[in-house]
């Protein structure tokens, strides 16, 4: 089955390199405003939603709220189901 595994977001709205992994139970725990819920919204952006959808109400674009820097990154794994990778084309 198709799904995604982890995010790893480098210097973006959060300092530093943060890393949530996806591929199981996760907790996400801090203190506040440490960014726990900017990152969980980040989630629905890789099954589909819209990503200015996810950026709190801010008149920020998606791209200026989670990749801030020009040396911003969001870097995701997925795994991809068995038969499309089998698949010829």
């Amino acid at each position: 089955m198709a799904h995604l595994l982890r995010i790893v977001m480098i210097h973006g709205h959060l300092e530093g390199v943060v890393e949530l992994s996806v591929d199981g139970h996760t907790n996400i725990c801090g203190t506040n405003a440490s960014g726990k819920t900017t990152l969980q919204r980040l989630v629905p952006v890789f099954y589909g939603e819209l990503p200015n959808k996810v950026v709190p109400k801010t008149r920020m674009k998606f791209d200026a709220f989670y990749l801030p820097h020009r040396n911003s990154y969001l870097v995701y794994e997925y795994r991809r189901e068995a038969a499309i990778s089998a698949r010829r084309c």
